[in-house]
């Protein structure tokens, strides 16, 4: 029996050390504005060019617009820079929670909002030996493999 019991607490142990999570580690700072300006890039060809007037261009491998529509590789749009933690909602009461993006100076995540209909994930920073990136979250599939993190481009 106790053989037994052993084998099930180390069948959970190991199994939370081989577990993907699909949030990184925040960076130690907030990204200011400034920083976030520019051209972001991922090993995918993938880019994302943040002006400082809030618009953003949006160049992906292809995506389609809508069921069945065309696919294309360019889209314009906005951003905003969020200053709360993404994973900390508001509670609203009754068990309800909402993520609303503090616009701010400096933030932790970015939300993107492309011109075109196209649900584009919110964009987390993370800090990678010092550098910040910034990848796609999305609950079921987020873009946490190196290749797909944006990096900014100097």
């Amino acid at each position: 029996m106790k053989s037994i019991a052993f084998m099930v607490v180390l069948a959970v142990l190991l199994s939370g050390c081989f577990t993907s999570s699909s949030r990184m580690d925040e960076p130690q700072n907030p990204i200011a504005y400034e920083k976030v300006v520019g051209r972001w890039e991922n090993d995918l060809g993938e880019a994302l060019v943040f002006r400082d007037d809030g618009s953003v261009l949006i160049v992906a491998q292809g995506f389609a617009l809508g069921e069945g529509g065309e696919e294309i590789k360019e889209a314009n749009g906005e951003w905003t820079l969020c200053g709360h933690d993404y994973f900390a909602p508001r509670e609203l009461g009754d068990g309800l929670t909402e993520i609303i993006c503090d616009e701010g100076d400096n933030g932790l995540w970015i939300d993107v909002e492309p011109v075109v209909p196209y649900e584009f994930d919110p964009l987390i920073a993370t800090e990678v030996y010092g550098n910040i990136e910034l990848y796609r979250y999305n609950v079921d599939d987020a873009a946490t493999s190196d290749s797909e993190r944006y990096a900014k481009m100097e």
